[in-house]
């Protein structure tokens, strides 16, 4: 390449390059030899073939399962009766709000660039953030009432696993400690809800 009037002279280089090898794509026969050779945790073609069904066998389960646990929570809160105040709901709003500002921070993305994401206006934000909070605090309040009338308490010994698993240094936290921030209260309420689903589970006939 000659370069332009008044340009600097162009600088040439020399350099060798060595091919090593040439690269074809191939597909595989998929046998006993390639298995052993490749995914040796298979040992054989059927193993890896089991494996993959089994996998999608817990996957189909698991899906079938939250279906379920959604259709009985709907179930039990389309039998909620009474009024909900409006103090609980705003609640319900605003800490599902900060659960999604903590989220969007998480991210690095602010509240602006989500609802420009989602072409979502601030108050279509609102009003989704309010009813999707109303339908979680219905459905929560429901097994609240299911477990009292069925009696379905925790007991000291729930309480204490649950306690344990916790992580964030609150399993060590002295029982008067962790009652007096509310966490044994919150905790009563999750082995409440979580004992009156599983009866309902048990019993609940889903069409």
């Amino acid at each position: 390449v000659e370069p332009a009037s008044g340009d600097a002279p162009a600088e040439r280089y020399k350099a060798d390059v060595t091919l090593h090898r040439v690269q074809k794509r191939e597909v595989p026969v998929l046998d006993d030899a390639w298995m052993a050779e490749n995914l040796p945790q298979f040992e054989t073609l059927e193993g890896f073939r089991r494996a993959i069904a089994q996998d999608l066998e817990g996957q189909k389960a698991r899906v079938e399962q939250q279906d379920r646990v959604y259709r009985v929570r709907a179930a039990l809160e389309a039998r909620l009766q009474g009024t909900v105040p409006d103090e609980m709901y705003q609640q319900a709003k605003e800490s599902l709000v900060a659960q999604t500002m903590r989220a969007l921070e998480a991210q690095g993305k602010t509240l602006d660039a989500y609802l420009e994401e989602h072409d979502m206006t601030q108050d279509a934000f609102n009003m989704n953030t309010f009813l999707q909070a109303s339908e979680y605090l219905r459905q929560n309040l429901a097994p609240d009432v299911l477990a009292r009338e069925r009696g379905l308490w925790e007991t000291q010994e729930e309480v204490a696993r649950a306690k344990s698993q916790l992580s964030g240094g609150l399993a060590q936290l002295s029982e008067e400690e962790f009652a007096r921030r509310g966490f044994r209260k919150a905790l009563g309420e999750q082995i409440r809800r979580e004992k009156a689903l599983a009866w309902a589970m048990e019993t609940a006939v889903v069409e």
